[in-house]
């Protein structure tokens, strides 16, 4: 009888063993599977910042190397329209200041993309903002607001916090 309880108790120790060898086995793998994932996610993320780094330098210069070319527009055509504005005719006169309003908003929009660029290296500060002037600006500078359209804009009159570039270009995307 004590043979048998032997023999069991040595299956149970050899299993037990097994076990526990299998056990430690499992837990090294996951351990070369867990440092390998870290590996995997460190090296996506440094890719990822990379990118990332490439983006906002390519937006940045994209933006800035815009903003040129759009002055010279609004310049011109602004001094076209006090210089001459008197001898063309209304829709001579629309037109230029249909020119004027969208530059300066194209100006402005490049201006929101070199804002956007330090927003994504910094932290996005709120500051109390007339979301009012931002709709009426808004209205003011794209053509297919004004007449005969006759956009009416009524809007709160309490500021509400918020990063004016992001808001100024969400309220644009979604009048237009």
């Amino acid at each position: 009888d004590n043979a048998k309880l032997y023999q069991s108790l040595s299956r149970e120790l050899e299993a037990k063993t097994r076990a526990e060898a299998e056990l430690r086995a499992a837990q090294t793998k996951l351990h070369v599977h867990a440092q390998e994932l870290e590996r995997q996610v460190d090296a996506r993320t440094s890719s990822l910042r990379a990118a990332i780094e490439q983006m906002e330098e390519f937006s940045y210069t994209v933006s800035h190397d815009l903003r040129s070319p759009l002055r010279s527009i609004t310049t011109f055509a602004t001094i076209l329209l006090e210089e001459h504005g008197s001898s063309l005719n209304e829709e001579a006169r629309d037109y230029l200041a249909r020119i004027i309003r969208g530059a300066t908003r194209m100006d402005q929009l490049t201006r929101d993309v070199l804002n956007y660029s330090r927003v994504a290296r910094a932290e996005v500060s709120l500051v109390a903002t007339d979301v009012g002037k931002i709709v009426t600006s808004t209205v003011e500078l794209y053509p297919e607001l004004q007449p005969p359209a006759q956009v009416r804009v009524e809007h709160p009159t309490l500021p509400v916090l918020a990063h004016e570039p992001s808001l100024r270009q969400c309220l644009a995307n979604l009048l237009v």
